[in-house]
């Protein structure tokens, strides 16, 4: 950079050129510094995306994702969408369970009161064979 501006003041570039000259005299670096971060941000999304569960990578794999952000987001979305299904399958179980249970309870509860009729009367001498 400082032979550039050896350069641009020997030749006497006005200052508002002196950017843009520059700039052209770099080109070929700023496109390899360019192609690097390319390189270096699909290297930080491939990482990323293989330090994931392996049910959520799965469903971020097939998108093809380039950039970390975007790896990050798919995955959180998706990291939502399973916890809400798993919540849902929860509730649906506890809601079948308890629907359940006074079924059960009445049944259990009427046998219970039957067996405590029978033993009293057997035990009051009341027991018919």
């Amino acid at each position: 950079m400082k032979e550039i501006k050896k350069i641009l003041d020997v030749m006497a570039v006005p200052e508002e050129r002196t950017v843009s000259l520059a700039f052209f005299m770099l080109r070929d670096e700023v496109d390899n510094w360019c192609d690097m971060i390319k390189t270096n941000e699909q290297m930080r999304a491939e990482q990323f995306q293989e330090g994931l569960r392996l049910n959520i990578r799965a469903q971020v794999a097939p998108f093809m994702l380039c950039t970390y952000s975007e790896v990050v987001a798919r995955a959180l979305v998706r990291e939502g969408e399973m916890e809400e299904a798993q919540r849902l399958r929860s509730k649906n179980s506890r809601d079948q369970g308890d629907a359940m249970n006074p079924v059960r309870w009445d049944i259990l509860g009427g046998i219970a009161q039957n067996f405590n009729d029978l033993l009293t009367s057997h035990l009051n001498g009341n027991f018919s064979r």
